[in-house]
């Protein structure tokens, strides 16, 4: 493709409240604003008034709060997280390609909705060196979902990495790790072959044992590896060593 012939050139503008910049394409002749494809696309209330807006939610200002200060239409607040919602998710997945993780927490959090007869929980992903969240999931504590979460993750990743991983006591995860870490091979019977877990996966597990709603012990214990691996593989990246989950 050649840019002289397909560059974007400016186009004017347009807008009642602000000016828009207007871009046309010189292959197709088609013009379109700098907005398409964004959160403020189509939208008449000024980007700054938008942003602020999406600012104070993200910050965990309540709706209805929100509307009483600004004036803003709660109908019209949820629709702008909600676009704003569907762009972040798009940008994740156009980011998130092909990535290089040390070490990755995995843990899940149980979360409150308004509708209180459902349980759903919030299972997130963090790559403990950069705090990068990778994936971010919410639906129930089963095994399907537990899979969709490293699935999802594999998904991010670059081919042959393998970080460390350490989670919370959930089982679920050492199934869903060693689902996916691993490759098919030939077994003794012919036209049968068996799954073989990667044999660098690395896997520590805390446990948390509590007592009459209080911690009682915390036990580490390694799933998939050696613990003195893992110890040595985490201090290389400039962690403590020990298995935890505290930075998700």
């Amino acid at each position: 493709m050649e840019e002289n012939i397909h560059a974007l050139v400016g186009y004017g503008h347009h807008g009642k409240y602000e000016r828009i910049q207007d871009l046309r394409c010189q292959a197709c002749g088609k013009k379109f604003t700098v907005r398409r494809d964004t959160v403020l696309y189509q939208l008449k209330s000024h980007s700054e008034r938008v942003a602020l807006a999406l600012a104070l939610l993200a910050e965990g200002m309540d709706v209805s709060a929100l509307e009483r200060v600004t004036g803003i239409k709660e109908g019209t607040l949820r629709t702008w997280l909600m676009r704003a919602g569907m762009h972040a998710e798009k940008l994740h997945t156009r980011f998130f390609q092909e990535s290089i993780y040390g070490h990755i927490q995995l843990d899940e959090l149980w979360a409150n909705l308004d509708r209180k007869s459902q349980e759903v929980w919030l299972w997130v992903a963090t790559e403990a060196t950069s705090k990068l969240i990778p994936v971010i999931e919410l639906g129930p504590r089963t095994l399907t979902m537990a899979m969709g979460v490293v699935h999802a993750l594999g998904c991010t990743m670059k081919p042959g990495c393998l970080p460390i991983f350490t989670t919370d006591g959930l089982k679920l995860y050492f199934n869903a790790l060693t689902a996916h870490f691993g490759q098919w091979a030939q077994s003794d019977d012919p036209g049968k072959p068996v799954w073989r877990v990667a044999a660098d996966l690395l896997y520590g597990q805390v446990k948390k044992i509590v007592r009459r709603r209080r911690l009682a012990k915390v036990e580490h214990t390694m799933l998939w590896g050696e613990q003195k691996v893992l110890k040595a593989g985490l201090q290389r990246i400039d962690l403590s060593g020990r298995i935890n989950t505290a930075f998700v």
